[in-house]
């Protein structure tokens, strides 16, 4: 169970830290099933088109439409067993109308990245 797997750990982990750059926490992660089966839990995220000169991201260029899906099996006690997985989306799906981020599009294609990568 991911309540059994410290999070806190993800951080030190640089590929999650690059990509993940604020902490995560249990609210983060969602459950993946097979059936009625528990097989992982994972976080997403839509990415920005770019960063500024100093290294941080720029959040005035848009979302670029590439997802990214951190995953952690079921099974796993450490954090370098999570892994990273990403897909592109049309960048108008990311946001919704209203502009705020579209998470029923973010998360069917990270679950669908995540099921073509592990399954």
């Amino acid at each position: 169970m991911i309540t059994d797997f410290a999070i806190d750990d993800l951080r030190k982990v640089r590929a999650i830290l690059f990509l993940f750059r604020y902490p995560l926490h249990l609210r983060d992660f969602h459950e993946m099933r097979r059936g009625s089966e528990l097989r992982r839990h994972y976080a997403a995220k839509a990415l920005f088109n770019d960063c500024s000169a100093s290294g941080e991201v720029d959040r005035t260029t848009g979302y670029s439409g590439e997802i990214v899906a951190l995953y952690v099996p079921i099974t796993a006690r450490r954090a370098d067993e999570a892994r990273i997985c990403t897909t592109r989306i049309p960048p108008d799906l990311v946001l919704r109308n209203d502009g705020r981020r579209n998470w029923p599009e973010i998360l069917k294609a990270a679950e669908a990245c995540l099921q073509r990568m592990i399954d």
